[in-house]
């Protein structure tokens, strides 16, 4: 299995209806009850990632506020990692930057941090600033043996980088940036720049002058790529389990979900799941202005794949070839 280093929680929320679950299941005593053999070989040295995520209200952010630490302590503490750190944007609210959370909502959110209902020992005193968890964590790693997984906006990646220590913490201990977002294909997908880079745009723009190897996962990736049918059928105190139960079932495994495609890539690389759009290796996203985009207080609310830009360093992007998530 891979190791994960670490867990940031961003103050990002997305918004969808949820439907009450049938029943809601109560803790065990299990020490890891959601072990399961690795789906790929076991490599002979773990990998660090470290995750940059926005949990709150789509099932997609569960595989990888006040609620949304203690909820991933409890999906980790399933899957046998209760102690990875974390660290939290401290003025994160529900309506941090999406304020349509619902009451239904909260049955998602508050239901997974609840103890009484999944097992987690979650400690709010040893939550960590950003900026400190990713040099603490990037002073003590091996030189470029760091992936970084972003399924959420890059306010902390962007906060870091302008830190003192953050341009050459990244350059030499990063290995790769993984973000889930960015139009990089316009021809078909105009305009598709994607909710993890448009809602906080000020802060993407990191990405063009992001000193590590960077792999954009682009939302349309997963357009037809469904998740979660397999976990209805595993332990009814799985909290994945709970979480497709809960959110639109049986409809919401319709939806294409790059984050756990993200994930797979950022795990065990390109496999043969993926393909890069740009096999020579050149070109790098650009942002621009969508004069059709409802977004019309910022310079750019847009983002394109250009052939010509020479980023610091490589940058590509992942097309799905075929596979079945379920």
């Amino acid at each position: 299995m891979f190791r994960l280093s670490a867990a940031l929680v961003l103050a990002g929320l997305a918004s969808i209806a949820y439907a009450v679950p049938t029943a809601i299941p109560t803790a065990t005593a299990l020490t890891c009850p959601g072990f399961t053999p690795p789906i790929q070989p076991v490599p002979s040295k773990p990998k660090n990632i470290i995750i940059d995520t926005d949990l709150l209200s789509f099932t997609d952010d569960d595989v990888t506020s006040n609620y949304s630490l203690p909820a991933i302590d409890a999906i980790n503490t399933w899957y046998c990692h209760p102690d990875i750190p974390f660290a939290q944007t401290n003025d994160l609210t529900t309506a941090t930057k999406e304020p349509t959370v619902t009451d239904n909502d909260k049955i998602y959110i508050t239901t997974l941090s609840d103890s009484k209902h999944f097992k987690q020992d979650f400690d709010r005193k040893t939550v960590q600033d950003p900026v400190e968890f990713y040099t603490n964590i990037l002073k003590d790693a091996e030189d470029d043996s760091v992936t970084i997984l972003a399924i959420g906006f890059l306010t902390h990646l962007n906060n870091f980088y302008n830190s003192k220590e953050g341009p050459g913490l990244i350059k030499s201990k990063v290995k790769e940036l993984v973000f889930q977002g960015g139009s990089c294909n316009t021809t078909d997908n105009p305009h598709s720049a994607g909710f993890n880079l448009i809602y906080d745009l000020q802060s993407a723009q990191v990405l063009t002058k992001w000193p590590s190897p960077v792999t954009f996962l682009p939302g349309y990736t997963a357009n037809n790529v469904e998740v979660g049918r397999s976990a209805l059928n595993t332990s009814t105190d799985s909290p994945i389990r709970f979480v497709y139960e809960t959110v639109n079932y049986p409809e919401h495994y319709k939806f294409g979900s790059a984050d756990p495609l993200a994930t797979y890539y950022a795990a065990f690389g390109i496999s043969d799941l993926f393909a890069y759009g740009n096999e020579d290796g050149k070109g790098g996203l650009r942002f621009v202005k969508d004069e059709s985009s409802s977004v019309a207080s910022t310079e750019y609310d847009d983002s394109v794949w250009d052939n010509t830009v020479s980023p610091p360093e490589q940058q590509r992007y992942l097309m799905y070839v075929m596979f079945f998530l379920s």
